[in-house]
């Protein structure tokens, strides 16, 4: 057994941060931690800044009553009493009109669809919520699985956008075990079909457990470093010998683990896998992603979700934070976020904030014909090439370990059948926690 291992994280994002606070809380003065980020701020797809005094996601984020792997991490950093559920109310957006989408209720009263449409959408929704076995979903596509149960037309209307909203023109090689998880993810925080989704949100948003686990790291000891740029990187004899700079002073050390939570792209440019793995990642395909906030004077909307049942619109959901948190927080501003799913290479992707916000203010506008610019206060964009992973139906994803001894690899396109999120990060985190003591014969203080 070895007394004590260098390990490098590198990635500060909640996958990263949580990895190195389970490897700490675990090994403790066995293991001597670095967690290595090239922005100077860590968190990031769950990256923060400041609206009207609070701190608030750049991407939106709320939370589901399954989302256990973050309520026991909240519970055990003693912040389990900042999760609080707030009642919200879904709406969609079809054939340029709004129809309330919040409970069974509402999609029996759906209009453009016959009584029995309506009861097969019902009925096969709570199906795929509270159906317990995996087995009759696995190897089927989602839109055949759709056509097939929910019919062809209830497809056309609810599931096909859906899917194309989500994955562009992979829409039709997504698995049903994803459509599957999404439901039942969903249906977790509404108890009763007929009851309205009960939402979490963290007080002071997700800013607060970034903060907290900053606190518990370097309490624990673990040095972290910001906006550093990783200038070499080579492996020998089991030992991996990387060179970061900050700020022009570069350091250079050997470790015994190396933990890399960035993208398929860095990861593979910088620490040489085995061929083998580089060729499973290069299977997995990504679309990037636009998140729009714009704080407004007034509320736009009576809903909190709105889902653009039409993929040929420039956004694919519209989100007014402030009708499920209190706007009296954003000094009684509402926050409304616009997001899309779309390669970097789309030309909306690739336009100026300016452009952004004039297609985003013509769209609104068609929404609720009040709207115009003059609503607005503040305007903000972020983009990212990688917000979502389109793995193949029968595509296994690469595992944690790489080939190389004492280099891991972890991202958000392992987690399959789930999409990538805050609570699936936490659990991952804590698996690959626990594989890495195991594999490296680490001193486990627990």
């Amino acid at each position: 057994m070895q007394n004590k291992q260098k390990i490098a994280i590198i990635g500060g994002g909640i996958l990263g941060l949580c990895t190195a606070y389970y490897l700490n809380k675990s090994c403790g003065d066995n293991c001597d931690i670095t967690l290595i980020e090239k922005n100077e701020k860590l968190g990031g797809l769950t990256l923060t800044s400041r609206v009207e005094g609070m701190e608030l996601e750049r991407f939106y984020h709320h939370f589901f009553k399954s989302d256990k792997a973050l309520q026991g991490l909240l519970n055990e950093l003693g912040l389990g009493s900042k999760l609080r559920r707030y009642p919200s109310k879904m709406g969609i957006y079809h054939k340029n009109k709004l129809i309330d989408f919040s409970s069974a209720v509402d999609i029996l009263k759906f209009p453009n669809l016959s009584f029995f449409s309506r009861l097969r959408l019902g009925i096969g929704s709570l199906f795929l919520q509270k159906w317990p076995s995996k087995k009759s979903f696995e190897g089927v596509y989602a839109i055949d699985w759709c056509n097939k149960f929910f019919g062809k037309d209830i497809t056309k209307i609810f599931w096909e956008p859906l899917l194309k909203a989500k994955f562009a023109g992979d829409y039709n090689k997504i698995g049903m075990l994803w459509l599957r998880a999404r439901l039942r993810d969903r249906a977790s925080s509404r108890g009763l079909p007929w009851k309205d989704e009960q939402l979490g949100y963290i007080d002071g948003s997700i800013n607060t457990l970034i903060v907290k686990l900053m606190e518990r790291l370097e309490k624990g000891g673990v040095k972290i470093v910001t906006k550093a740029d990783i200038t070499s990187y080579k492996y020998k004899v089991k030992k991996h010998r990387m060179s970061y700079q900050v700020g022009g002073i570069t350091t250079k050390d050997d470790y015994d683990v190396i933990v890399s939570t960035i993208t398929p792209k860095s990861f593979t440019k910088i620490f040489d896998p085995p061929k083998r793995y580089i060729n499973d990642l290069s299977k997995i395909k990504f679309l990037g992603a636009i998140c729009l906030t714009l704080t407004l004077k007034k509320q736009f909307m009576p809903y909190y979700w709105l889902t653009i049942n039409d993929p040929e619109k420039p956004f694919l959901a519209v989100i007014e934070h402030t009708n499920l948190i209190d706007k009296a927080l954003y000094g009684y501003k509402s926050v409304l976020y616009l997001g899309k799913y779309l390669s970097p290479k789309d030309e909306l992707y690739n336009l100026t904030e300016d452009e952004i916000v004039n297609i985003a203010v013509k769209f609104l506008k068609e929404i609720n014909p009040d709207f115009d610019n003059t609503w607005i206060d503040n305007a903000s964009i972020i983009k990212t090439e990688t917000a979502q992973h389109i793995l193949d139906l029968n595509a296994i994803p690469p595992l944690p370990t790489v080939g190389k001894n004492g280099l891991y690899y972890a991202h958000f396109s392992q987690i399959y059948e789930h999409d990538r999120g805050v609570n699936y990060a936490i659990a991952q985190s804590l698996d690959l926690s626990n594989l890495i003591i195991k594999n490296e014969r680490i001193n486990n203080n627990t």
